[in-house]
């Protein structure tokens, strides 16, 4: 089981609703919160920036990864930032939630 986060940029944060409700349809991620107008800092040119961007996180199974990058390419862009992060621990209830939550593969 993974923590899957996905970070939309500029006009890219308008398509975040779309991309959610794309996820659960089709059963890749057992849900999915979305953070709008989350804070971020950067360096360039010796001043700090802060901008913003649209952080989606989603819970499913490992396998499912590849599937999904390959969903946000087609249905929102190719330039999408995109990683995983392992749920190494976690309750029985938790882990049934995901299963029963995400296609069967």
């Amino acid at each position: 089981m993974v923590n899957i986060i996905i970070y939309l940029e500029n006009e890219l944060m308008s398509k975040a609703q779309e991309l959610v409700h794309s996820l659960l349809e089709q059963e890749l991620v057992a849900s999915v919160s979305i953070d709008e107008d989350n804070s971020y800092y950067i360096k360039t040119n010796n001043k700090i920036i802060r901008t913003s961007h649209t952080v989606i996180t989603a819970q499913t199974k490992s396998i499912m990864f590849s599937e999904i990058v390959a969903h946000i390419k087609s249905n929102i862009s190719e330039d999408v930032p995109v990683f995983s992060m392992p749920l190494t621990q976690m309750n029985v209830h938790f882990n049934d939630y995901i299963k029963s939550r995400t296609r069967k593969v």
